[in-house]
C-alpha cells in the first residue's frame, strides 16, 4: 500500500485557506459593523440637536452640510455663484459679518487667496431660519476692497447662531 503525501497536503491547504478566508470575512464584518455603530450614534446625536450645524462649522471650520447655489444667484453671478457656493462647501466660513441682524455674510477663502460671499438673510431678528439670498466674489476677491465694501454696509464682524437653520429656495 502507498500512501501519497502530496494529494493530503493540496487536500489540507485547501481546507486551511478556505478556513483562513472565512475567519478574515468574519473579523472584517465585525469590524464594519463596529463601525457603523458609532457613525450612526454621531449621526443620531446631530440629527437630535445635540449638536447643530454652527457649533460643528465652529469645530471644524468646514462646512457639514452642503448647500447648493439657489436659481437668483446662478441667473445673476453664473459660474462664480457656483464656485463661491463650492467654495463654502469646501472649506468652510473663513469670516463672518452681519450687517443689522439680519444679513449674514459667510466669507470663504478660496483656494486661490480669493474672498468669495454666501450671503444669508435671516427670516426675522430672532428667527433661526436663515434664507440663502446670494453668492458671489465681491470686490475682485480682494480682502481690502471687500473689507471697505463691508464697513459701508456698516457690517459687524459676528458668529454665527448656534441654532441656524440654511434654507435654500
Amino acid at each position: 500500500m502507498i500512501i501519497r503525501f502530496e494529494n493530503r497536503q493540496a487536500v489540507l491547504a485547501m481546507v486551511l485557506i478556505g478556513l483562513a478566508v472565512i475567519a478574515l470575512a468574519s473579523v472584517r464584518a465585525a469590524n464594519i459593523s463596529g463601525m457603523r455603530n458609532p457613525a450612526n450614534a454621531s449621526t443620531n446625536t446631530f440629527i437630535n440637536g445635540l449638536y447643530t450645524e454652527a457649533e460643528l462649522i465652529a469645530t471644524n471650520n468646514v462646512a457639514t452640510v452642503q448647500i447648493q447655489a439657489n436659481a437668483h444667484s446662478i441667473a445673476r453671478h453664473g459660474v462664480d455663484a457656483v464656485r463661491t457656493v463650492d467654495c463654502y462647501n469646501r472649506n468652510g466660513t473663513w469670516r463672518v459679518f452681519r450687517v443689522d441682524n439680519t444679513e449674514f455674510h459667510l466669507l470663504c477663502k478660496d483656494d486661490d487667496g480669493s474672498i468669495r460671499d454666501v450671503i444669508l438673510e435671516r427670516e426675522n431678528n430672532t428667527s433661526k431660519n436663515f434664507f440663502f439670498k446670494n453668492a458671489f466674489t465681491p470686490k475682485q476677491g480682494i480682502w481690502k476692497n471687500i473689507e471697505y465694501w463691508l464697513r459701508g454696509k456698516a457690517a459687524q464682524q459676528t458668529t454665527l447662531p448656534a441654532d441656524m437653520i440654511i434654507i435654500v429656495e
